[in-house]
């Protein structure tokens, strides 16, 4: 079944379903999990019984000056980083397949609720991933890089649909996707290394307290259960953030081969000053 609408019975059905599965890994992993993100979770007040309306996430946000909007699922990166740019927070209307529900590889609701959503209650966190957001918005797109994303999308799109007759098509949007990469790779666009450090950070962040107590923070992570597995096994390839991070991609429809361990906040706008300083010539 292709992902549905939320106003689709079987919505609730998976909204279920990935709530009683939160509520297990929260128990069992609390301190893997970065505490803004518990914070903001028990602020939201989700329920098992009912999906939240856009309506009542406006509400239990207001007090922190972000505002919601519906996008259909897919969205060009200029067009999501301009709307977090302005205070606004775009929440797809998709759902993901219940049997994708432990890793969906289309951004869905799921994927903005429990990964990005209780983190914007963090006005530190809330800083920088507006700041992150008006520089990709205000960035030249390549051709190149219009190529890759609709490359992602229609790979993204088929391996939603989980239908085994669709193996063919995969394979050659895999091919198309390869393609894209290797043309956007000859000479990466600060728009997008810019889109690779806020996934390498919004997305699939670790921090570390410098003990070895390592936090989750992605938002790709969060609404993951496993990737949220991988991680608190430890049986996962680590490397320190930095600026080298932009020469990286990332994975949006499988687990990543590996993250990147940062101190926190203030190293990731440490990073992000230090890309747009060396794209300035300020170096």
């Amino acid at each position: 079944m292709s992902p549905g609408n939320l106003e689709h019975e079987i919505a609730l059905t998976t909204w279920a379903a990935m709530f009683q599965q939160k509520q297990a890994f929260l128990q069992y992993a609390t301190d893997k999990i970065h505490p803004s993100y518990l914070n903001g979770l028990k602020a939201l007040g989700l329920t098992e019984q009912k999906i939240p309306t856009l309506s009542s996430l406006a509400a239990v946000l207001a007090p922190t000056g972000w505002r919601v909007t519906w996008i259909p699922g897919y969205v060009p990166s200029k067009v999501y980083s301009s709307l977090i740019a302005q205070g606004i927070f775009p929440l797809s209307q998709r759902i993901r397949d219940l049997k994708h529900l432990e890793r969906s590889p289309i951004p869905d609701f799921l994927h903005d609720i429990w990964g990005h959503v209780p983190l914007l209650f963090d006005v530190h966190y809330s800083q920088f991933i507006r700041r992150i957001s008006q520089e990709i918005s205000k960035a030249t797109e390549t051709k190149e890089d219009e190529n890759l994303y609709h490359a992602q999308v229609q790979l993204a799109e088929l391996k939603s649909l989980f239908y085994t007759d669709h193996e063919e098509c995969m394979v050659a949007a895999q091919l198309n996707l390869d393609q894209a990469k290797n043309a956007v790779n000859q000479a990466p666009s600060l728009y997008t290394k810019l889109g690779r450090l806020f996934a390498w950070t919004i997305e699939f962040g670790l921090f570390s307290d410098g003990n070895g107590q390592e936090t989750i923070v992605g938002a790709g992570l969060l609404s993951s259960l496993r990737e949220c597995l991988v991680i608190t096994s430890g049986n996962f390839s680590r490397a320190p953030f930095s600026k080298k991070a932009v020469n990286f991609d990332f994975q949006f429809t499988q687990t990543q081969p590996f993250l990147y361990i940062s101190s926190g906040l203030d190293q990731w706008h440490e990073v992000l000053s230090e890309l747009l300083d060396s794209e300035r010539g300020y170096s």
